[in-house]
């Protein structure tokens, strides 16, 4: 996974690498303390920063790094981890500055857990004494390909304004269809890579993540609809998915598929971890 350095402003629509490594992106405030048991799993941002509950370690490391996917929270993700980072629970309390909140406040949750990956990685470094070596290991994935009747996207839909933004500079939103009776995702100048990374958290619910390879380049403008919406204008049927996961959202109308694959994927090796220092 490629790293980049970038100054990130709460007051400003960027996007920071989730492995940034940018000097000064420290909470005002943390607390860490070994959770009492009672209560449900609850970890991510606030209003006020981050906060966790009845969480192992293994789920805010993997928060700090793959804020933008969850499909890459399993625990082959993390190799050469002690037991207790899964097994032992915590709860955590961090506060950004307070010149921070206004800004950090106007952000989707999406850019917040973007925005906090920094500040987390600092936190576990500083608290856990955690070092990571960042590599790749084998493992399973869907990808994303041109169905065989070819792709089917017009480019016909207009771009909407107001929509949540990804990495590429595209964006997309949720609307709701009267032609269909549902909500259905309008994708505006989207790259095929960031389409895979919104499918993986549309249905990667096996935990598989979803990679582009379809080949296309350049950017697109489309209506994603439901599997079991009756489009008016839909170009095609269903492309078969395969080992695919079943999925509500009608990929086959735009000529594309998903297929099962192995390859080496992203993943992190504990180099070292301490149990977090006392508050």
């Amino acid at each position: 996974m490629a790293l980049a350095v970038l100054n990130y402003s709460f007051c400003e629509a960027q996007h920071p690498s989730p492995d940034s490594r940018a000097v000064g992106h420290s909470f005002a405030t943390v607390s860490i303390k070994p959770s009492s048991g009672d209560g449900n799993l609850d970890f991510g941002p606030i209003g006020t920063g981050y906060r966790a509950r009845n969480s192992p370690l293994l789920w805010v490391i993997m928060q700090a790094y793959y804020p933008q996917t969850m499909a890459y929270w399993r625990k082959e993700r993390l190799l050469n981890a002690p037991d207790w980072v899964q097994s032992v629970k915590f709860d955590i309390d961090a506060k950004l500055e307070d010149k921070d909140l206004e800004g950090f406040a106007k952000l989707t949750s999406d850019e917040k857990a973007r925005a906090l990956a920094p500040y987390l990685q600092a936190m576990l470094r500083d608290r856990c004494m955690l070092q990571i070596a960042e590599g790749q290991s084998p493992g399973k994935y869907y990808a994303l390909t041109v169905g065989k009747r070819g792709l089917t996207i017009d480019d016909k839909t207009p771009p909407i304004a107001g929509g949540i933004p990804l990495p590429d500079g595209g964006s997309y939103k949720p609307i709701y269809s009267e032609a269909v009776k549902q909500h259905v995702l309008t994708f505006s100048d989207v790259s095929m890579s960031d389409f895979a990374t919104v499918l993986t958290g549309l249905i990667g619910e096996d935990g598989l993540p979803i990679h582009d390879e379809t080949g296309l380049v350049g950017r697109f403008n489309f209506t994603l609809f439901p599997t079991d919406a009756q489009s008016i204008d839909r170009a095609a049927e269903n492309e078969p998915t395969g080992t695919a996961p079943s999925t509500r959202w009608n990929i086959g109308a735009l000529g594309l598929s998903l297929k099962q694959a192995k390859g080496n994927l992203p993943s992190l090796t504990v180099v070292h971890i301490e149990r977090p220092s006392a508050n």
